[in-house]
């Protein structure tokens, strides 16, 4: 790639830094967000959910990214009303570098400035990018330094043997495996490179190349940190946490989310193809399928290494998305979603008015959403969706949660919180259970909370003690008070009561 080429990744990340930051959800979050804020917050490098969900680079980052922006406080207080906000910030920033190193990986399969921009500000501009961009999570690090080890292997593969590549790939792989598992995807295909381009250069160049791939990657992965915070454990026992945590039967296939969760995982990722980009692309190899002469052998000619192991890595990531079907399935779109974009950046080669076509795919990016948005909520439309909810969350809009990738005004687990703590300061004595997905913004909120006579039970928690305290007579509270939500034996006693949460009305 030309030097010249290289400096438009730069200005790709800083202008959807400023987009992903601005959009960023002001607040504490639910679920799996919400605990990950926690995490920071305490600086826990392991976690509920077993090794695998661990996570501690993201954690550790995203401690140090919050005490940068808080300054000059420069600490994290769970008082400061900015820090849950500074958290969901380091999402943004991971997306944006994510973007560049796309632009970076499409640049090198085509050679293409204009291609390879298209191909950026498509991923960018697409729904769950954007979506995981605005909120606490892990998977856009994990997509950055999936990317960073998928363009030191193509360089590899165009270049031939280095040991700084080699080194780098080694970093890289090792970094992404302390964020995510996902890393260990590309991690045999990453490997099969390395000895493909060192092999004709004997044993002894393969050995080399090995051992400065494994020293970095073994430092990296942060292997020593979750042995040592982890609970004591046979080695055999912290192999299999490593590799599953609390996921065994999902990771394996013996477990699977019911299929009309798997449909709506499914909608909610189609989503993120509903651009102008992908259309012109699937166009342009249409008509070249159809105009060329000795169609077979002209893809022949331009299918090059490179290609074939960014194809193979995007087949491999895919079968793993569409094998892994848990609840929140579709946020495991990104790194398929990243690779499936870069190879698309071929197509979009010809194209002879790029940034016409970039506008139109940013006017889609809002225009799409809004439109989605817009139709679930139609009455016919939004009452089947909301029958088919075990439970609603307060002050949660769940079509508009999932349907809008912006959150900066999306402000209900905070909303919550603030409710739910109000009514419990004024009910002293009171006990409330909250489930996975309401208690961490209540956990949150409550740390800093100066009432100290109510008392939070969540999934994590010993639990008999709130079926002794509902026998007991004291007031009981739950924020969903159905099987599923709430422990059984407490429901059992019939004293669990809903929380009496206020929601305004709109």
């Amino acid at each position: 790639m030309k030097p010249q080429k290289k400096r438009y990744g730069l200005p790709l990340a800083a202008l959807f830094a400023c987009l992903y930051m601005a959009t960023a959800q002001r607040g504490v979050s639910w679920q799996d967000s919400g605990i990950l804020q926690i995490r920071v917050l305490f600086g826990d490098l392991i976690g509920r959910f077993g090794i695998a969900s661990a996570h501690p680079l993201y954690i550790q980052a995203s401690r140090v990214f919050a005490r940068c922006m808080l300054c000059p406080e420069f600490a994290l207080d769970p008082a400061n009303q900015r820090l849950p906000f500074a958290i969901n910030c380091f999402s943004g920033l991971c997306a944006a570098l994510s973007v560049a190193i796309l632009y970076r990986i499409a640049a090198e399969l085509t050679s293409s400035r204009k291609a390879a921009i298209l191909a950026a500000i498509a991923y960018g501009l697409a729904h769950m990018p954007w979506w995981l961009a605005t909120i606490a999570e892990s998977y856009h690090l994990s997509a950055l330094l999936i990317g960073a080890e998928t363009l030191a292997a193509i360089k590899i593969l165009k270049r031939g043997p280095s040991l700084r590549l080699t080194l780098a790939a080694g970093l890289f792989a090792g970094l992404g495996f302390a964020t995510h598992n996902l890393s260990l995807i590309s991690l045999p295909f990453l490997l099969a490179a390395i000895v493909a381009k060192a092999a004709p250069h004997g044993p002894r160049r393969v050995i080399s190349h090995l051992l400065t791939f494994a020293i970095p990657w073994l430092l990296c992965s942060e292997l020593c940190v979750k042995w040592f915070y982890s609970e004591p454990m046979t080695f055999e026992h912290f192999i299999a946490d490593l590799l599953f945590g609390n996921y065994r039967a999902e990771v394996t296939g013996a477990a699977a989310a019911p299929a009309s969760i798997t449909a709506a995982n499914l909608a909610i990722m189609s989503l993120s193809l509903l651009s102008p980009c992908w259309a012109a692309g699937l166009m342009a190899v249409a008509r070249r399928l159809r105009h060329s002469r000795g169609t077979v052998a002209a893809i022949r000619s331009r299918i090059t290494a490179p290609i074939i192991y960014v194809a193979t890595l995007f087949v491999a990531h895919s079968a793993f998305l569409l094998h892994y079907r848990i609840a929140d399935q579709a946020l495991f779109l990104l790194p398929s979603l990243l690779l499936a974009s870069a190879l698309f950046a071929i197509p979009l080669t010809g194209i002879r008015r790029p940034w016409k076509l970039a506008a139109a795919t940013a006017a889609c990016a809002v225009a799409v959403p809004l439109a989605v948005n817009a139709l679930l909520h139609l009455p016919p439309i939004a009452s089947r969706i909301i029958a088919t909810r075990a439970r609603l969350l307060p002050f949660r809009d769940e079509i508009r949660y999932w349907a809008v990738p912006w959150k900066f005004d999306e402000n209900s687990a905070d909303d919550f919180a603030t409710a739910a703590i109000a009514v419990l300061d004024a009910t002293p004595g009171a006990s409330v259970f909250a489930d996975s997905t309401a208690a961490p913004p209540l956990e949150f909120k409550s740390t800093f909370s100066t009432s100290t006579s109510w008392t939070l039970y969540t999934p994590w928690s010993d639990t008999s003690r709130l079926t002794t305290e509902c026998r007991s007579g004291k007031p009981c509270f739950a924020v969903s008070p159905i099987q599923g939500y709430c422990p059984i034996a407490a429901l059992a006693t019939g004293k669990v009561r809903q929380l009496p949460v206020a929601v305004p009305c709109k």
